[in-house]
């Protein structure tokens, strides 16, 4: 998994604009926000950092290739994406497709205990993971459930984001419209107290899903997760699950053609 970050400089006087602006997207605006990250396929954070010289913005990016990702969104024409560059611009006086061009930060120092290399604690989260995957996706253990997750698990691949109960109900609602529901995990990154994961979803329907009768046919969709873990469980759940691709796959949904670039 790969990961980038970079500091921008609030201009004077636009620091509640940032806030406004984060306001935006952590409320009306922020299915928008949440969905041009998942297509993307990056896990974004920002945070506010203010000092004596002034405010900045720190942005980190974690996916596969972040930097590749970050310079799609820059030149994207989406509604969004051009109100969110042009906040940007207007907040940092940056643009955000010379940001896109510019290349990747260095590593030029490191000290003190990186969690992420250590093998012991690496090991350990994979296989959080993986009996994650297995035994409460899968096999739909109620007492893995409590042992690896915590009692503050959110799930926020949906929304509103689900506790531990209400993704539950979810894994037993595909169980119940797949009987042969199965997650497979074809790879597992570690970085500190971060997890993600590649993961292929198959099933065949055979039972009641979304309300829809079954149609005897079989999916396969493929998709990235992100967990944080904290003291041996997983706190955060970010899966990002194409239903789209489900319901066109069961034909309920019709395939939308693409239109030429």
């Amino acid at each position: 998994m790969g990961f980038t970050a970079f500091a921008a400089p609030i201009l004077p006087g636009k620091t509640e604009q940032l806030k406004r602006f984060t306001e935006e997207l952590n409320g009306p605006r922020n299915q928008e926000y949440v969905e041009s990250r998942k297509r993307a396929g990056v896990l974004e954070r920002t945070f506010l950092q203010q000092t004596p010289q002034g405010d900045f913005a720190l942005v980190t990016l974690e996916g596969n290739d972040p930097l590749k990702s970050f310079e799609e969104f820059a030149k994207s024409q989406d509604p969004f994406a051009r109100w969110f560059n042009q906040q940007v611009k207007e907040i940092h006086g940056i643009d955000l497709a010379q940001i896109s061009s510019m290349p990747a930060p260095a590593l030029v120092v490191q000290g003190g205990i990186s969690h992420g290399t250590s093998g012991g604690r690496e090991e350990e989260d994979k296989k959080i993971v993986r009996r994650f995957v297995d035994e409460c996706i899968n096999q739909q253990k109620e007492s893995s459930w409590n042992e690896l997750t915590a009692p503050n698990y959110r799930n926020y691949g949906f929304e509103p984001p689900l506790d531990r109960d209400a993704t539950i109900q979810l894994v037993r609602q595909f169980h119940q419209g797949f009987p042969d529901f199965h997650v497979a995990l074809d790879e597992v990154i570690i970085d500190g107290d971060r997890a993600a994961s590649k993961d292929t979803l198959t099933g065949t329907h055979k039972g009641v899903f979304q309300g829809i009768p079954a149609t005897g046919r079989h999916m396969t969709v493929r998709a990235v997760t992100y967990y944080r873990i904290e003291k041996g469980r997983i706190v955060e759940d970010f899966p990002s699950i194409d239903m789209m691709s489900i319901m066109q796959q069961l034909g309920v949904t019709p395939v939308q053609q693409r239109r030429a670039a």
